[in-house]
C-alpha cells in the first residue's frame, strides 16, 4: 500500500506540460510590416522562464515546460526600444494580439 502512495504521488509531481508561444510582432498602424530584434520573454507565475528575439521577419518561437496545474499563469512579454511594451495572458483575449494558423500576431505601438 506505501508504494501504491509513493506511485500515486510520483505521477501527480511528472504532469508537466510544454508551452510554446509562436507568432509574428508587426507595427501596429502598418500590420504588413514586421519587426525585427524584438524581445520576446515567456514567464510562468511571473518568473521569466525563456526570452527571444524576433527574426528579421518579425518570427518567434518561444517553449517551457510548465507545472501542469490549473494554477499555473503563463505571460508573454513583448518590448522593444522605440516601442510601447506588451504584456498579455498567453490565454487571454487581447486586442493588440491576434491568432491566425501560424500563431500569434503580435501588434506594438509606438
Amino acid at each position: 500500500m506505501k508504494l501504491l502512495y509513493i506511485f500515486m504521488l510520483l505521477a501527480m509531481i511528472s504532469c508537466d506540460k510544454k508551452v510554446i508561444a509562436q507568432g509574428k510582432v508587426v507595427e501596429h498602424d502598418n500590420p504588413q510590416k514586421p519587426i525585427e530584434d524584438v524581445t520576446v520573454i515567456l514567464s510562468v507565475n511571473e518568473v521569466p522562464k525563456d526570452t527571444v528575439t524576433t527574426d528579421e521577419y518579425g518570427n518567434f518561437r518561444i517553449s517551457v515546460i510548465s507545472g501542469g496545474f490549473p494554477s499555473d499563469e503563463e505571460t508573454v512579454v513583448v518590448k522593444k526600444e522605440g516601442y510601447a511594451t506588451l504584456e498579455f495572458g498567453l490565454y487571454d483575449k487581447n486586442p493588440d494580439v491576434q491568432e491566425n494558423e501560424n500563431g500569434l500576431v503580435v501588434h506594438l505601438k509606438k
